[in-house]
């Protein structure tokens, strides 16, 4: 199906993303062009390319992207802005000039395209304003094209705003610039357009464009890539091939640091008139909080896809002096999983295994950092001490002390592809005692409440274990609940949709049914538990894209839930709804994903990250489907100016 022009014009941010991410193949580190031209200074980097190993997942978002377009959300946009401008008082006959020449300006770009070769953007924080570069390698055809129509958009923009806005232009060699810069800004601010031969460069900033074009250009300065940290990272990765992903968490702490300190001595600069000055507590509290933060080295990820499978390699870096931070303990606090599937029964849909936060480590840190760095702090954690005594119920003593905080959880397959499963929850204590009184706490408090509304609590029987108690409500049916079971048994705090999963659960742990490690698919498609595992999960991707479009197409009805009279008073908000409502078409061509499964492990220092993508064939539209299709984009078919 052939691209309409004014979608591409109203997805401009989409295809920025589209490009971001879209695959990319290759055979290495040296095969992504463009990393030459990304300056060292910056704290983050995205590569991205294309190759023919990912043909099959590109033809399936060619056909997510012909449903963008056959939805023709520029007739909502423009519907939406034209009411906007109708509500305050604006000439219709201007808005369509001013529509027009938007749409005009932006169809010099081949949007969807830019990225089609190559993609690359990186990001350092300076004071007053960060900066970035975005470079991009359309087809060879068009970037002469796409480059003319940026050039045309910052000229009729300078035009809009003379006294603003000045456009220059700049030519050497293989190498144009146009650059335009704000007149009246407080501090120096420019965005740039540039081409180098088919590399085409889009920056925001005052230097971060002449630092890529002078590599660009084969002349000084250091890659990022070419650094020994970069180098260092990549080491012990897998070749890139579709992308590579690279921050430089310690640098970004650094620039934090001197962006914190300009912007404090810029507030500091403006009191220096009042009486008493900029208190130095709080000039000095930004650099606290960094430092908190500041417990990693780096993150690189490289992405390879083949055919119906994408794999994604990450590789986190901690400091020497990691465990020196006051977040440290909360954040690995709870160490590695020690028998990740020993509860997931073998049928399960969803699983997700993570260690968790030590959520006491987190409290006490944030406790610790008001009283002692926040002004006022120690005030204000005697206050809040005295409302917990005042309230009965203390979070340190009451909640925390018991409760760890790794999480299991699961879902099983419903009686249709579409109903609602089972489904349980299990937390990690630390005093099983304790985490039942306060559950049995929780009931006696809440008991009173479902009467009134013709609930109840109830014991709930589950073989081996006492304890355990049923909510009963007539309203938890519409949520796929039938009696929602909570209960404290074999380290862990169980919430379940109802006594029998979590019966089944039991079983599964006590060896008396096969886990999740037996199950065909997860070990066809999924990734087996590794040791030193902090978080393991597997999620079923069959029905993603009618479950989305299931949830967004009941959008309309929520809208007129919210107040008939108001959706038919507000022409925007009607809008909007509408919108919304047909994104629901669209994501239901997201049936090409089987599932995904990712692994995370940690040795005190490392932390490694695997992420499986499985993909599929998508099944065969019905007889329906095609003729509902079909009759949506008859009607939508565009009009002339894409109105």
């Amino acid at each position: 199906m052939r691209r309409t022009r004014s979608m591409r014009q109203s997805l401009l941010v989409l295809c920025f993303v589209v490009a971001a991410v879209w695959p990319a193949w290759g055979e290495g580190l040296e095969d992504f062009k463009l990393a030459r031209a990304i300056p060292a200074d910056v704290f983050m980097a995205v590569h991205a390319r294309t190759h023919e190993g990912q043909a099959f997942v590109q033809e399936q978002f060619e056909r997510v992207w012909e449903a963008l377009e056959n939805a023709h959300f520029e007739k909502d946009l423009k519907r939406l802005f034209k009411s906007l401008a109708q509500e305050n008082q604006g000439d219709p006959e201007e808005f369509e000039q001013w529509w027009q020449q938007i749409m005009d300006l932006l169809a010099g770009v081949e949007w969807s395209t830019l990225g089609e070769r190559e993609f690359a953007f990186a990001l350092k924080l300076e004071f007053p304003a960060p900066q970035w570069i975005m470079l991009m390698r359309p087809p060879q055809d068009k970037v002469a094209s796409d480059f003319a129509g940026f050039g045309g958009i910052l000229r009729t923009l300078a035009e809009l705003a003379p006294d603003e806005l000045v456009v220059a232009t700049d030519e050497r060699g293989a190498t144009t610039v146009h650059k335009l810069t704000f007149a009246n800004a407080p501090f120096p601010l420019a965005f740039a357009v540039a081409r180098h031969e088919d590399v085409l460069v889009l920056a925001f900033g005052t230097t971060m464009v002449e630092q890529t074009l002078a590599m660009l250009e084969g002349g000084e300065g250091t890659a990022l890539c070419g650094t020994p940290r970069f180098k260092e990272a990549f080491k012990q990765l897998p070749a890139p091939i579709d992308s590579m992903f690279f921050l430089d968490v310690a640098k970004l702490m650094t620039q934090m640091r001197a962006f914190a300190a300009g912007a404090m001595d810029m507030v500091a600069g403006g009191a220096e008139g009042e009486e008493g000055g900029l208190d130095p507590q709080i000039a000095a509290l930004p650099g606290k909080v960094i430092d908190a933060l500041d417990m990693f080295e780096y993150i690189a990820t490289v992405a390879r896809t083949d055919g119906k499978r994408t794999t994604q390699d990450s590789i986190t870096v901690l400091r020497d002096d990691a465990k020196t931070r006051p977040l440290y303990p909360a954040f690995f606090g709870n160490g590695p999983i020690s028998d990740p599937l020993k509860y997931i029964p073998q049928d399960a849909k969803d699983v997700t295994v993570w260690s968790g936060f030590d959520f006491a480590a987190l409290y006490g840190a944030v406790v610790k950092f008001i009283a002692e760095d926040v002004p006022n702090g120690a005030d204000m954690i005697t206050q809040w001490n005295a409302t917990q005594e005042e309230i009965e119920f203390n979070v340190e003593r009451d909640l925390l002390a018991w409760l760890e905080g790794g999480i299991r959880t699961f879902k099983l397959p419903g009686r249709t592809p579409y109903s609602p499963g089972e489904s349980v929850l299990m937390i990690t204590v630390r005093d099983e005692e304790q985490a039942r009184a306060m559950i049995n706490k929780f009931f006696d408090w809440v008991e009173p409440h479902l009467a009134q509304q013709n609930g109840a609590i109830s014991p709930a029987e589950i073989e081996g274990v006492e304890g355990f108690r049923s909510v009963l409500h007539p309203m938890l049916a519409l949520v796929g609940m039938s009696r929602p079971t909570i209960g404290v048994a074999d380290g862990l705090l169980f919430v379940g949709s109802s006594p029998k999963v979590i019966t089944q659960t039991l079983a599964v742990a006590a060896g008396k049914a096969p886990s999740f490690a037996e199950n065909e698919r997860f070990k066809q498609e999924g990734l087996p538990p590794s040791k030193n595992v902090t978080s393991l999960s597997f999620t079923d991707l069959t029905n993603l894209g009618e479950e989305l479009g299931q949830m967004l197409s009941m959008i309309p009805m929520i809208g007129m839930m919210g107040g008939q009279q108001l959706m038919q008073q507000n022409p925007a908000l009607r809008t909007v709804f509408g919108a919304l409502s047909k994104v629901g078409t669209v994501v239901r061509k997201l049936d090409f994903f089987q599932s995904t499964c990712s692994q995370c492990t940690f040795d005190g220092k490392t932390i490694l990250a695997k992420t499986v993508t499985n993909y599929r064939e998508p099944p065969k539209p019905t007889t329906a489907e095609t003729e509902t299709e079909t009759e949506t984009e008859t009607k939508t078919k565009p009009d002339k100016g894409g109105r």
